[in-house]
């Protein structure tokens, strides 16, 4: 009887055991097989999020789209904007900048791209920036008509000698040249300015026969004559998307 029992004890252990024996293989195939789903939904998810943050190549290519619908086509936004590179930006106290054809002041030792040639026209062609005042005001009219305009308030306070020292109104000139088909005042501290001279090898604009004028304010104390930091650019441009500079186009601020 003792042996009977043990007997049917010994079968019904058994058959639980085979019973949790399946239930392990269920559990142990589903813990295989769930890595296996989440690698591939993280797989599915990855190659989706890297083909949509690609970033764009470095350097300064550019796809030059018509900027007329999106810009005052006499800003300095547009100025840039012919140039479609978005890396290139005025420094924050420019206020306009004029590309004026014709005669160049008198040659120097300076090369073409570099300020313009020191005893040129009048005090505003030398290399150096210079500060209007209440003697030479008058001529920012003659120089930037559109700026003049723009900026008759500031003008005229500095006419009437009530203009804040503390902030000047300066004009600096740079001669143009054939390698160049453009250029930027970028930086202006008080003991250089930087400018940015802009190349398109596949274009056939050129500045040869221009003066590019910057007018800026600069608040603080400027040197008699910072030094000019030149720096060459050069923009991968298509051929089918140069543009020309309009003769003596002025460009101004957007306010």
């Amino acid at each position: 009887m003792k042996k009977f029992n043990l007997f049917i004890a010994f079968a019904f252990w058994t058959i639980v055991a085979a019973g949790l024996c399946v239930g392990c293989g269920h559990l142990l195939a589903g813990t295989a097989e769930e890595p296996n789903e989440m690698t591939a939904d993280c797989d599915k998810d990855c190659e989706s999020k890297s083909s949509s943050s690609s970033s764009e190549p470095s350097g300064l290519s550019s796809v030059v789209e018509d900027p007329s619908p999106s810009f005052n086509d006499f800003s300095l936004d547009y100025y840039l904007a012919l140039f479609g590179v978005d890396s290139l930006q005025f420094d924050g106290g420019v206020l306009a900048a004029k590309g004026e054809h014709g005669p160049k002041p008198p040659p120097s030792s300076v090369e073409p791209g570099q300020s313009a040639s020191p005893g040129a026209n009048t005090e505003f062609d030398g290399p150096c920036p210079n500060r209007f005042n209440a003697g030479n005001i008058e001529k920012l009219e003659t120089y930037f008509p559109d700026a003049a305009l723009e900026y008759a308030g500031l003008a005229d306070s500095i006419r009437k000698g009530i203009a804040s020292g503390a902030c000047g109104l300066y004009m600096m000139t740079v001669e143009g040249s054939s390698k160049y088909a453009g250029f930027v005042l970028a930086g202006v501290a008080k003991d250089t300015v930087s400018v940015i001279d802009i190349a398109v090898p596949s274009c056939k604009v050129t500045t040869e026969s221009m003066v590019f004028r910057f007018l800026f304010r600069y608040c603080g104390e400027i040197g008699s004559c910072p030094v000019a930091v030149h720096e060459a650019v050069n923009v991968d441009m298509p051929a089918g998307k140069c543009k020309d500079l309009q003769p003596n186009a002025e460009w101004v601020l957007d306010k």
